[in-house]
């Protein structure tokens, strides 16, 4: 590599550190991009910040030709349970269906928790999907 395209590298690297430096510090969070579309929630007290219930969230999810789940939109739960990652196994989505095509589909989901029975703590949870309605799927294009 030249001086001269090392130099411009360089300050294309600039450039797009300072964009990265402006948007909203959601890997400390870890809620993904999701969470930058509620940057206005970023600036309020943790104690203000208001949350939907995890009971009956709506999650909009797309499922490939394999079966595989990828979280689209996330409901906004409180963001400790993207503790353990931002994808549907992470979150305790599941990760893979069998009986659905591929396609975008709306699922809305219960939260079920198990609790550790000497001390009364959650100490796993998952959730499941109650109701699903397909979005879209290649053959409707």
């Amino acid at each position: 590599m030249s001086n001269k395209e090392l130099s411009s590298f360089l300050e294309r690297l600039k450039e797009t550190s300072a964009i990265v430096e402006t948007w909203p510090d959601w890997k400390k969070n870890q809620l993904g991009a999701e969470y930058v579309t509620r940057n206005h929630q970023e600036e309020l007290d943790p104690d203000e910040m208001e949350f939907e219930s995890p009971e009956g969230s709506v999650w909009i999810v797309a499922v490939d030709i394999q079966g595989l789940v990828t979280i689209l939109k996330a409901p906004n739960i409180h963001y400790s349970y993207f503790d353990n990652g931002k994808s549907a196994e992470d979150i305790g989505l599941p990760c893979e269906v069998e009986d659905v095509g591929p396609g975008v589909y709306r699922w809305t989901c219960d939260l079920i928790s198990s609790k550790d029975w000497e001390t009364g703590i959650v100490d796993d949870y998952e959730f499941q999907v109650e109701k699903q309605e397909l979005l879209w799927s290649p053959e409707s294009a």
